[in-house]
């Protein structure tokens, strides 16, 4: 029951590590949790081509985990 336990809580912990939305629109969408380049990426490409476009990463930020893409045409 004891390893039960642990196995949750760790399964939780890391759930809460993958790369999400935080806020989008038309031109441009920020992915919290952005530490891994490929998956907060194929996120942002997700998002964006809704719209028809592509995600471009602004150099401006990640520094406190969040990323912030451009949609472009």
């Amino acid at each position: 029951m004891k390893h039960l336990l642990i196995l949750i809580s760790i399964l939780l912990i890391m759930s809460g590590c993958t790369p999400h939305v935080i806020s989008s629109n038309p031109r441009q969408v920020t992915i919290g949790n952005a530490f891994s380049s490929v998956k907060s990426q194929k996120l942002a490409d997700k998002t964006c081509q809704k719209h028809g476009r592509w995600a471009i990463l602004r150099l401006d930020n990640i520094e406190d985990g969040n990323a912030t893409y451009e949609c472009v045409e």
